[in-house]
């Protein structure tokens, strides 16, 4: 899960000004290793001091438990609420299911349309639609298009890395100086421009 829910007021909890910075830092971490863990707020008392780089975790860890942010449970903690602002691990893995499933779909085309088609009898001259299943973003499958490869001259002069821009106009007066440049060094080339008709 590349996310964690977190109440937006934590900062200002009185449980958080009890136990202090340290501390605090170390639960939203310890919520952070529950979510990409998926533990259901569970963390293993061996974890704890690999939750974040904090002196005496361990200490911090029974100032947690004295404000009721975390439970003492067996093998380790469990993160108070964490089920309350978080959806549990069967919660995840089916969401993960039903996207797998729905990115399936997408990729896999409908074999039950058949892709022409019979004649309705309309004029041999009438385009009808195609009742193929579309492919997502309506762009046809098949292979990427083919890239150029970054030539000498297609290199940018400065970086060496990017690909000359060629823009259809400046907003600054035409210079040789960005002639050759990529996208990002021609933007530092016109902020230098502009600073020095500045001085």
């Amino acid at each position: 899960m590349p996310w964690v829910r977190l109440d937006d007021g934590y900062p200002e909890h009185p449980k958080v000004d009890q136990v202090g910075p340290l501390a605090a830092w170390l639960n939203v971490c310890a919520w952070a290793y529950c979510a990409r863990n998926l533990t259901d707020g569970f963390v293993p008392a061996d974890r704890v001091p690999r939750l974040a780089n904090v002196k005496q975790p361990d200490k911090l860890s029974q100032k947690l438990v004295a404000a009721r942010l975390w439970e003492c449970v067996e093998g380790g903690y469990q993160v108070h609420d964490y089920l309350a602002y978080n959806p549990s691990r069967n919660q995840v893995l089916r969401s993960r299911e039903r996207d797998a499933e729905r990115m399936r779909s997408h990729r896999t085309p409908d074999r039950s349309l058949p892709e022409h088609p019979p004649d309705s009898g309309r004029s041999s001259g009438e385009v009808q639609p195609s009742r193929t299943r579309s492919h997502p973003g309506n762009i046809p499958p098949g292979p990427d298009p083919p890239v150029a490869p970054l030539t000498p001259e297609r290199r940018c002069r400065e970086c060496h890395e990017g690909v000359v821009y060629a823009p259809d106009g400046l907003d600054v007066a035409p210079n040789s100086e960005f002639d050759g440049l990529c996208a990002r060094c021609l933007i530092v080339a016109q902020q230098r421009t502009k600073a020095t008709a500045r001085r």
